[in-house]
């Protein structure tokens, strides 16, 4: 894109660059109900077309022991949306920022993920590694966020991340006590220098799995359950309420 503009000796052709959408997009656990809804959220909720790219973790897709959605069925939904579809992996790490460092300087106007995660990582691959040894739990976590070059983000970037406790502190497990200031949200803003939204404690996926568009807070009682959901109980526990929150640098 070429902006002309007027200067006092006459007039400038500055280039500037194609706002881009970057949506990170984890795999599904093996036993996942809805392996197919981080994918679901991004045909919902982000831009389609050649301006935006999906970033999806391809091992869980691919392996034969996930048998519901493939990697097959990403690349046809990546292909209707017309968007660009980018793989990575764990090996080597860099697979995961290269291609968004490739990026034209300030031309990321949107960051966002989908995907499964804990306290300093949200897990792109995960719950793998007892099925297939290969596949270790990993991510974007708090000690990796320096590999991103804040230079390739526009200003007043949006940046979310929609995965279970993206925006949780670290807990000292021998006082119960939560470590300030300790979450990835709190890492990525330190790091790029820009609002970060995140979640507090878990989230949940049931309105995109029922045709909607909202990642909502986890809740102890789910629609239609007739049992709590420990998982939850437990988190809220150790005071994780979810929430959805805006991290500030």
């Amino acid at each position: 894109m070429t902006v002309i503009s007027a200067t006092p000796g006459g007039t400038t052709n500055v280039v500037v660059p194609r706002p881009r959408t970057i949506v990170l997009i984890g795999s599904p656990q093996p036993t996942e109900g809805h392996p197919n809804q981080f994918v679901r959220a991004a045909i919902r909720c982000e831009p389609k077309g050649p301006d935006t790219m999906w970033l999806v973790e391809e091992r869980g897709y691919a392996n034969p022991k996930q048998d519901s959605f493939h990697a097959d069925d990403v690349k046809r939904a990546a292909e209707e949306a017309g968007v660009e579809l980018v793989w990575f992996w764990d090996s080597p790490p860099a697979k995961l920022f290269a291609p968004i460092n490739r990026q034209a300087v300030t031309s990321i106007k949107r960051l966002v993920a989908y995907s499964h995660g804990i306290a300093q990582l949200t897990t792109f691959c995960y719950g793998w590694a007892d099925i297939d040894p290969g596949l270790p739990d990993f991510g974007l976590a708090n000690a990796e966020v320096f590999k991103l070059d804040p230079a390739r983000f526009a200003p007043n970037c949006e940046i979310e991340l929609n995965s279970c406790n993206s925006g949780s502190n670290a807990v000292d497990w021998m006082s119960g006590e939560e470590k300030p200031d300790t979450s990835l949200a709190k890492a990525l803003d330190r790091r790029l220098g820009q609002p970060v939204k995140a979640w507090t404690g878990r989230t949940s996926y049931h309105d995109i799995n029922n045709g909607g568009v909202r990642i909502l807070p986890s809740e102890i009682w789910t629609q239609g359950s007739r049992r709590p959901d420990l998982k939850e109980v437990a988190s809220r526990g150790i005071g994780r309420v979810p929430r959805f929150e805006t991290f500030n640098p």
